[in-house]
Parts: C-alpha cells; sequence; structure tokens
C-alpha cells in the first residue's frame, strides 16, 4: 500500500463500502416511520419553511423537544430523489459516515503528519461497531450530520490556525452554526477547538478572539432553544421529563463513572449491542460497582498519562473522548445514562489513544516504524 493520503481514502471509503453495503437492503425500522413514512413535512415543499420553526418530530403529531430541521431538510432531499425507496435513505447515511472518516483521517493527517496513524484511527472510527448502529438507522441522521460539520468546522479551523487564511476561519463558524441545527450534542466544538490550541501549546487568553464567533452563535442558539423554540411540555427548559431528572446530581455523577467504563468496554468488545440500554443510577460512592468504576477510570487516565511519554496525541484523544462525552453524562439531564450512538463523536479520541498505543508496539517491541 502507497504511503499517501489519496491511497488511503479511498481504501477507507472502500473498505466501509464493504462492510456497510448490506444496510442498503434495509427498511425502515422505529422511528423511521415518525420521522418519514408518516412526516408529510419532507413530502411538500410548501411545508418546508415549517420545518425551521418546529420540533423533530411535529409532521407525526408527536410531542417532543429535539430542534433538529437539517435532518428533516436530508429526508427532504430524500425524498425528492427516492419517494419512499428505504434504499436512498440508507445510501444517505452510509455517504455521511464516509464523509467523516476521511474528515476524521484530514484532521489527524493535518495534526500528526503521520499518514499511517491518521489511517489507522480513520479505518476504526469507519469500521467500528460499537458506533455503527448510527449508519445503519435512517433515524440517527441527527449524529452524522451533526458530526460531519463539526469535524468540518474543526479541521478548517485547524488549517486557518496553520495558514492564516481568513476564508478558512469564516467557513469554520459557518459549518458550527449548521452543526447545531443538526444535533444539539454540538454545543461542544468550542471546546475541542481550545484543545486544539492547547494542543498547539498557545495559551488561550491570548487567542481569545478568536472564540468570540462561537460564542456569539452559541449564545444565540441557547437563547432561542430555551425561548421560541422550546418545544418541551415537561418542567426541564430543554428536554422532556425523563427519568434522569429525577436522579439527583450527585447520583448521576456517581453513575457516569459507571457509564464511562461500559462505553470503554463497548469500544474495546463490541458484543450485544444494544439500540436502547437502561442503567441503574448509583446509589452510594461506596457501591463495588462505583468503586471498581471509578478505579479503572483512574487506571485509564494513568496509562494514558504514561503514553503521552511516547505521544502528546494520548492527551489530546483522552481530552477528545471526555469532551465529546461531556454533553451526555446527565450533568444536565437527558433522555438516558447511556446509548451507544453517542460514542460516535467520542469514540474518535478514544481510536486516537489505540493508534498511538499500536504505533508505539509496533516501533519498540517489533521494531517496525509506522511513519
Amino acid at each position: 500500500m502507497k504511503n499517501r493520503p489519496l491511497t488511503h481514502i479511498l481504501l477507507i471509503a472502500l473498505i466501509i463500502i464493504l462492510l456497510f453495503a448490506g444496510s442498503l437492503k434495509n427498511g425502515f425500522v422505529w422511528d423511521d416511520k415518525h420521522l418519514i413514512v408518516d412526516n408529510p413535512y419532507i413530502k411538500s415543499w410548501q411545508k418546508l419553511p415549517s420545518i425551521f420553526n418546529n420540533n423533530l418530530y411535529e409532521g407525526s403529531k408527536m410531542d417532543s423537544n429535539y430542534y433538529r430541521p437539517f435532518q428533516i431538510v436530508s429526508y427532504f432531499v430524500d425524498y425528492s430523489i427516492w419517494q419512499m425507496n428505504p434504499f436512498g435513505y440508507h445510501l444517505t447515511n452510509l455517504l455521511l459516515h464516509i464523509f467523516n472518516s476521511i474528515l476524521v483521517y484530514l484532521i489527524l493527517f493535518t495534526i500528526s503528519s503521520c499518514p499511517i496513524l491518521s489511517f489507522l484511527v480513520a479505518i476504526f472510527f469507519g469500521t467500528s461497531a460499537c458506533i455503527s448502529m448510527v449508519t445503519f438507522y435512517i433515524a440517527s441522521r441527527a449524529d452524522l450530520l451533526m458530526a460531519f460539520f463539526m469535524l468540518l468546522s474543526y479541521f478548517l479551523f485547524s488549517k486557518y490556525i496553520k495558514t492564516r487564511r481568513i476564508f478558512l476561519y469564516v467557513f469554520s463558524i459557518g459549518s458550527f452554526a449548521l452543526s447545531l441545527l443538526c444535533r444539539e450534542m454540538a454545543i461542544i466544538l468550542p471546546a475541542f477547538l481550545i484543545l486544539e490550541l492547547l494542543r498547539r501549546g498557545e495559551k488561550i487568553r491570548n487567542r481569545y478572539k478568536l472564540f468570540l464567533p462561537y460564542v456569539l452563535i452559541l449564545s444565540l442558539y441557547s437563547i432561542l432553544r430555551v425561548s421560541v423554540l422550546n418545544f418541551s411540555i415537561g418542567s426541564n427548559p430543554l428536554i422532556d421529563h425523563s427519568y434522569t431528572a429525577l436522579v439527583p446530581l450527585w447520583q448521576r455523577i456517581l453513575t457516569d463513572f459507571m457509564v464511562i467504563v461500559e462505553y470503554l468496554k463497548l469500544l474495546l468488545f463490541p458484543y450485544a449491542l444494544h439500540m436502547v440500554r437502561f442503567t441503574s443510577p448509583a446509589s452510594s460512592i461506596f457501591e463495588l460497582n462505583v468503586v471498581f468504576s471509578i478505579a479503572l477510570v483512574a487506571l485509564f487516565i494513568i496509562a494514558v498519562k504514561k503514553l503521552s511519554r511516547v505521544s502528546k496525541l494520548a492527551l489530546f484523544g483522552a481530552g477528545w473522548f471526555f469532551i465529546g462525552l461531556l454533553p451526555v453524562l446527565n450533568i444536565y439531564p437527558v433522555a438516558t445514562f447511556l446509548h451507544e450512538g453517542w460514542l460516535y463523536v467520542p469514540s474518535i479520541g478514544f481510536f486516537i489513544i489505540c493508534a498511538v498505543f499500536i504505533k508505539h508496539i509496533m516501533r519498540e517491541k517489533i521494531g517496525v516504524k509506522l511513519g
């Protein structure tokens, strides 16, 4: 295999197509019925404007407080081409996952200048069974779209820092705005950008002006979501009433340690995968599962710290992993404690750590130099 970025990108796309081609035979399942089959908003140009001032499930007359207009717009485009043939909707998901995997490669190549390490991270991400649900399930389109615009925004920002070409910065800001219209989890992008500057060894206080447009957009989005775009029918201002909201904050934080360990286990050993999972909240810090989970998370951090002596990218990967999980760790209560699809963006950080470890093992233990 020639050690060239274009070769790697084509190979990444080919491998993903071969592994996920079976998804193109699938039909509509679960929420696909509400979002596509029974949704008149995707079937008429006259209803297109309504997509931007209603909740995600408004077309099927269901209550929710999800505001993801670009997800419905993407179904509108699919319907315009494929009508009710599920093949086209699955094809869009597959293409988006390929584009995201390529963006992962480009980001890693930009920050590491190592094509083989970049290829490993992208191929781990592109073929991971743990996050495959996002690609196979049409209703998870929001995760794919959000990831695309977030990764694009991050990539353009990192290129701007390198080249000082202002158009890259402008498009990065625009991509961030679009990511917020895909899924709420996109609010973490500014934290990823801060992580990029820290990776470069720059002082944030000297570059704070870079973040002002992102903060402005995030502030405007937040104001709209708690006011005119707040569709909540429960007591929570951003989400409908859920069982996690009934659990005190200190219990949710303790539960997070068990959730993080479960996520790490799923990434390493992706078996017994489920669309829906129920996690019993912790009731005491002295519970065996809680103590064991805290110890494992601490060991994971220590191991990453030790690996960072070989490559600082290991710390970057850990930062990406934990930042990516932050919106769904129920500090602010969300729908549930654990969901495999929520790993789609955070998993990139974990795979960075894995690639650094493999590169180190190949070089130090086997004597093979990867880039």
